[in-house]
């Protein structure tokens, strides 16, 4: 007994593609992979926090000026409280 099957190359293709793709899940959900991840994250962080220290630092005109612009308004704010109170004769 002879039995021939003929499978079409782009369905051999998207068979495998698959496969892979059900391998990949699997090792991205997996206990070491998420293990790996965290490391990376953790291995980074410091560099990246730095960075955006670094970055905040050298915009500290514009920082300054923020702040002065909020000091003035709660200034504003307190002399406009002081002068809806009543003087005490």
């Amino acid at each position: 007994m002879k039995l021939e099957i003929e499978i079409p190359e782009e369905e051999l293709r998207d068979a495998v593609t698959a496969s892979v793709r059900k391998q990949i899940q699997n090792h991205a959900i997996s206990y070491a992979a998420n293990q790996a991840i965290t490391k990376q994250v953790a291995d980074c962080w410091g560099d990246a926090a730095l960075r955006v220290v670094k970055e905040e630092l050298g915009n500290s005109e514009e920082l300054r000026e923020q702040v002065r612009e909020e000091i003035v308004r709660k200034l504003r704010a307190q002399l406009a409280g002081l002068m809806k109170t009543p003087k005490a004769v």
